[in-house]
């Protein structure tokens, strides 16, 4: 392998084919896919003394699923982060916003209204 260039996970493999099916299904990108495989495995390599009784496939499956669980959360804290710091910067205008919100009650009334009363 020339230097410099990392090492690919062999995707055919058994276990690794199944762990990058589901990391693909729960993260729809071929990269995030393949970091949260080899995470998984890097985890389970690490806490293997740790590791209970059962089957090793649904053990690095849940590890796969925790991961990326927790880089989802990751992701929502610095979303999160981003929108309140732009949120701090922006004059606040509560008048058009009590407007807005009073202009979509009053849709939603009249949308309801049309129901039958026992649909409401």
């Amino acid at each position: 392998m020339p230097a410099g260039r990392a090492q690919r996970l062999p995707l055919s493999d058994g276990p690794v084919k199944v762990l990058y099916g589901m990391a693909y299904l729960m993260t729809r990108d071929h990269s995030l896919a393949e970091d949260l495989v080899q995470e998984a495995f890097l985890l389970a390599w690490r806490v293997s003394s740790c590791r209970a009784q059962g089957s090793f496939k649904a053990w690095l499956v849940r590890i796969l699923v925790n991961q990326a669980i927790n880089q989802r959360r990751k992701k929502r804290v610095i979303e999160t982060e981003f929108f309140e710091e732009k949120s701090m910067f922006s004059e606040p205008n509560l008048g058009e916003d009590l407007v807005l919100q009073e202009d979509e009650r009053k849709r939603i009334f009249l949308a309801l209204e049309g129901f039958p009363l026992e649909q409401r």
